[in-house]
């Protein structure tokens, strides 16, 4: 009736600044995200204190198990660290310690300055490797899922021992030492995503990390997790490609950086070609 029009004025004017504030807040998301690309990608004054000591680091001779990055027990040796070199494969040293340390302590910075936001957990690459048994002596078992291999992992080395307390957790791929992608659960999204630079999907990879979410409620609670709402998310076509055949665990640090801040993966190969000095940086500052 005529009488309740100023209701539904009411409702659609309400809907429409909820529509123009999400539209607000991801048009500002995609800003910070290119500003961030542009920034992680700037050049630095070869001559500068700074570059000077980094090369020292990734350029100088030595013995190459020397380890010349440590915090705790994760470590990098000389022939790791050099691997940050241009047009070089990352090996998983490199990868583990800058999603692991790096942006773990950013992470736990973040959400100390951010009330209510849950943290997030990166796992090294030898978590999904073990989980599929990939290194197993026995080829008929070697690739297979098992959840009894890393099922006290998430007791020790996840914030407060509960992956279902957490925003989300990421896992570094290693993909028959050819290759590097990433895995994602997104705890609160109920949604498991892959994302590769070549813009492929391990399908297997991606209901496995579903498997393990089921697996790891069943162990925690004794009752079987209901899976319904859940979505698997094959590699997108807007996730960022590579161009070339040895940056693809470049773009699995960048994968992680991003996602962990909350932005979307608005870089390209220009911004990967210059951002490997930006890891370096990241990883030498948080060592010691």
């Amino acid at each position: 009736s005529d009488d309740n029009e100023p209701y539904h004025q009411a409702v659609r004017g309400n809907q429409m600044i909820g529509e123009q504030s999400r539209s607000f807040a991801e048009i500002h998301r995609r800003e910070q995200a290119e500003e961030y690309a542009s920034s992680i990608s700037s050049i630095i004054d070869p001559t500068s204190d700074e570059m000077l000591a980094l090369n020292q680091v990734l350029y100088k001779a030595g013995d190459p198990n020397e380890i010349v990055v440590c915090s705790d027990t994760d470590t990098i040796k000389r022939s790791s660290i050099q691997t940050l070199q241009p047009e070089t494969w990352l090996n998983d040293e490199v990868i583990n310690y800058f999603v692991k340390v790096y942006l773990c302590s950013r992470d736990k910075n973040l959400c100390a300055e951010t009330p209510g936001r849950k943290r997030t957990h990166f796992f090294c690459s030898y978590f999904v490797q073990t989980l599929f048994n990939e290194k197993h002596s026995d080829p008929s078992v070697r690739g297979k899922y098992c959840y009894d291999n890393i099922k006290s992992w998430s007791d020790n080395v996840v914030p407060g021992g509960d992956i279902f307390s957490l925003k989300q957790l990421l896992f570094p791929i290693n993909q028959g030492n050819s290759h590097w992608t990433l895995g994602v659960i997104y705890m609160e999204e109920k949604r498991v995503q892959y994302y590769d630079s070549l813009g492929r999907t391990d399908h297997k990879k991606l209901y496995g990390l579903l498997r393990y979410v089921r697996d790891e409620y069943k162990r925690k609670t004794g009752s079987n997790y209901d899976i319904t709402g859940w979505r698997l998310v094959s590699c997108s076509n807007d996730t960022p490609r590579q161009s070339n055949g040895y940056d693809c665990g470049v773009f699995v640090c960048l994968f992680s950086d991003f996602i962990s801040k909350d932005l979307p993966l608005l870089f390209t190969q220009e911004h990967v070609n210059n951002s490997r000095t930006y890891i370096a940086k990241s990883i030498m500052a948080n060592s010691g």
